[in-house]
């Protein structure tokens, strides 16, 4: 004798629901492994640590430390003299002690920036003027904005 407040599904029910989770589980996962995706997110976020990196850098240390952003990538350099001459040292990487630069994988677009913070953490353009307005630049599919006036980067 079958219960007639017995709980649960049909069977129909049950094959339904299963359909309905293979079709978004096949759209979701098509988009979890466009490789450029991820090139573009990781570049992005390398590059903005890159300048935030710069800017505390040149706080502690006391020296100007250049950004140089470009379509091969990014270069974090100090003055060879500290707050005069050009700027021709490398920033070293914390850990490994490498040249903080990094290039952009294939298929990453980078647009140009050039600028220096002092040691006071401002940002300046190239020629020592501080910034007029907030510098940005478009790295793979998200724009970095460095403000002007405290060098704040996102």
């Amino acid at each position: 004798m079958a219960r007639e407040d017995a709980a649960g599904f049909t069977l129909i029910e049950l094959v339904v629901v299963l359909i309905v989770a293979g079709v978004l589980a096949a759209v979701g996962a098509s988009r979890f492994f466009v490789l450029k995706d991820f090139q573009d997110r990781g570049f992005h976020d390398a590059t903005l640590a890159a300048v935030r990196y710069a800017q505390k850098v040149a706080v502690a240390s006391g020296c100007d430390v250049e950004v140089r952003i470009g379509g091969g990538g990014f270069a974090l350099d100090e003055r060879s003299g500290c707050t005069g001459g050009g700027f021709s040292v490398p920033v070293r990487r914390p850990g490994s002690g490498g040249a903080f630069a990094a290039s952009a994988p294939s298929g990453v677009t980078v647009g140009t920036l050039d600028f220096y913070y002092d040691a006071l953490g401002r940002p300046h353009a190239p020629g020592g003027a501080p910034l007029s307005a907030p510098a940005t630049v478009t790295v793979g599919a998200g724009t970095i904005t460095v403000e002007r006036e405290t060098g704040f980067v996102h």
